[in-house]
């Protein structure tokens, strides 16, 4: 044999030790990996059901899931019997709601929640809180301001509200006529944002104009400017005293009418409610042939004179 066929085999020999090692590693390290991830897996599953175990026992326990309750029906029981029926079966109860109905007694249960099991066919644990609406045969409402409003206006707002309304008249002053100028309740004046029994009735008074019987205008010329206010205020008159050269007191006292609105004519009347102007000077002298009215408490004839 010569020297490359030697080294040929000895190449050839040493590539088989070695492929030969190379395998044997390998399907060792596979092996341990596989055991590893087995092992791990079946430690992990072993915990995952001692978890999920214990949690369910510990909420059967806490929950008493084996403890079921069949939930009646109280639909139109009263409130006070229904306390007694869910205390002697475990449950408990709260109201949350009140519905305005004046057919019903007070307390009947209108609604509950859950419903009953006979409807949902599901039953309910121990302690339970059940929510209940119940009825209620009086209802309060805000009373509005209605003042100076028109009688129409009036009535659709307290009838909107629940309200019963009655009208009633009363004497004011013609530039109120025909408005509400009073709402009464219970024979007291009530104001607005005051809580009503819905049903109850208010009382409207309307603006009724007084119309009074005309009186004879006074001849108010030449007298002072307090004789002129006496014989006013003693007629019942408004009025307004004007005197632009009136200075002190004393030119007051001395100033006299001069003009008057509404202007006088024998015979003229007016009604009470008319307000008199009235202008005086110092310095006027009246004319004679002018007719003074004489300062009186009496009746005022055609002729402005005093009776």
């Amino acid at each position: 044999m010569n020297k490359d066929s030697i080294i040929k085999k000895l190449k050839g020999f040493f590539t088989f030790k070695r492929s030969k090692t190379n395998e044997k590693k390998s399907i060792f390290f596979t092996w341990l990996f596989w055991k590893y991830i087995i092992v791990n897996l079946g430690l992990a599953l072993c915990l995952y059901s001692i978890v999920i175990f214990g949690t369910r026992s510990y909420l059967d326990d806490i929950t008493n899931h084996e403890s079921k309750i069949t939930l009646p029906d109280f639909k139109g029981q009263n409130i006070e019997d229904v306390k007694s029926v869910l205390d002697s079966i475990g449950l408990r109860y709260q109201i949350s709601d009140s519905i305005y109905d004046p057919k019903k007694p007070n307390g009947t249960v209108v609604v509950q929640s859950p419903l009953p099991s006979s409807k949902t066919l599901v039953s309910v644990k121990p302690g339970r809180v059940v929510f209940f609406r119940v009825s209620k045969k009086k209802k309060y409402v805000e009373m509005p301001d209605l003042k100076f409003k028109t009688k129409r206006f009036a009535k659709v707002i307290l009838e909107n509200r629940g309200l019963k309304v009655a009208f009633r008249q009363k004497p004011v002053n013609p530039i109120f006529a025909g408005v509400i100028v009073e709402q009464i309740y219970r024979g007291k004046p009530i104001e607005k944002g005051t809580k009503v029994l819905v049903g109850s009735t208010i009382f409207l008074y309307q603006g009724d104009p007084i119309i009074e019987p005309p009186v004879f205008l006074p001849n108010l010329y030449g007298h002072t400017i307090n004789s002129a206010k006496s014989i006013l205020d003693n007629m019942g008159f408004k009025y307004i005293a004007v005197c632009s050269d009136c200075l002190t007191s004393e030119d007051t006292l001395s100033a006299k009418v001069f003009t008057q609105s509404p202007e006088y004519f024998k015979g003229r009347k007016v009604g009470t409610s008319k307000t008199i102007s009235f202008s005086a000077k110092v310095a006027f002298v009246p004319q004679p042939n002018m007719p003074l009215p004489k300062i009186n408490t009496g009746e005022i004839n055609q002729d402005n004179k005093i009776e």
